[in-house]
């Protein structure tokens, strides 16, 4: 199969993560991720679950005056201005999330895209974003099952809740992703996903021995007939990894946004959209697009 490629989107001003994927979508991506936080909390003691309890990675992720988006209007203006891309949530953590809220969103979404939309969810690891809501930190996995179940319920068009409501008055399909790396998470993905997100901090070996234990699971379930896709972040923009991930029979790249895209008021839109033509075509992603 020819690569896809697409971008994860973080810490990004809303403007100027519009046009991004206004440039993404010219160049030929296929898909952008854009990463949820609810809140930057002041100080950060949690840590992100593939950096270690020490690793600069959590202050990086939740750095003081780092932009958080309500992904739902940043996503549906990204799908009024592009034709090809996937809009996407990578990922948003679900169990802050009032299930039937985000069904009533995701339909939208579905409808503003033409079908573009991905939904990508996972079960979060930022405890002070837990405390504030009031919503427990222990025991997120099962409230992450209990939130899909409903959601899925209540995008499948079926009555849901007490007394009962219905969200959709038919069906919308829109694949389901999950994130994570535990063993839970990644049991999860292969019994009740669609496709399954890498972390951003995960190494190459790492993805690769995450995604055949979402094999294994799927095949145990006996779902490895269904279709899967398995979206592997890179570390770095290099053509080489992207050439191992063929190799390993991943075919969904995502690159980090900020390894291709410029920043600064000093560019100009058409000089960032330049740049990122040029990085787009030292990894592959126009002939992809081509083919």
């Amino acid at each position: 199969m020819t690569t896809r490629f697409g971008l994860a989107v973080y810490d990004l001003p809303a403007p100027e993560l519009v046009e991004l994927a206004q440039a993404a979508d010219g160049c030929g991506f296929d898909s952008l991720w854009l990463g949820e936080h609810v809140a930057v909390p002041i100080e950060v003691t949690s840590a992100h679950p593939t950096s270690g309890a020490h690793n600069p990675l959590s202050r990086h992720v939740l750095a003081p005056g780092t932009v958080v988006h309500d992904p739902w209007a940043v996503l549906g203006a990204v799908s009024a201005v592009t034709t090809r891309l996937h809009p996407a949530t990578g990922v948003l953590v679900l169990p802050l999330h009032q299930p039937l809220l985000v069904a009533r969103a995701v339909a939208t979404l579905h409808g503003l895209s033409n079908g573009r939309f991905l939904l990508g969810v996972g079960s979060g690891w930022v405890a002070e974003e837990f405390a504030v809501l009031g919503v427990p930190f222990d025991g997120r996995g099962r409230a992450l099952d209990a939130a899909l179940e409903l959601l899925r319920a209540a995008l499948a068009g079926e009555p849901v809740g007490t007394p009962p409501v219905q969200v959709c008055a038919t069906p919308v399909a829109v694949p389901l992703v999950l994130g994570g790396s535990s063993p839970p998470a990644l049991r999860r993905a292969g019994r009740l996903a669609d496709g399954w997100l890498s972390s951003g901090a995960a190494g190459v070996d790492d993805v690769l021995r995450s995604r055949d234990l979402i094999d294994s699971e799927r095949s145990a379930q006996g779902r490895s007939h269904l279709p899967f896709r398995s979206f592997g972040r890179l570390p770095a923009a290099d053509p080489q990894l992207v050439e191992r991930y063929g190799r390993e029979g991943i075919d969904d790249v995502v690159v980090w946004a900020e390894h291709l895209w410029p920043r600064g008021p000093q560019l100009t839109w058409e000089r960032k959209a330049e740049h990122l033509r040029r990085r787009a075509e030292d990894l592959g992603v126009l002939q992809g697009s081509a083919a």
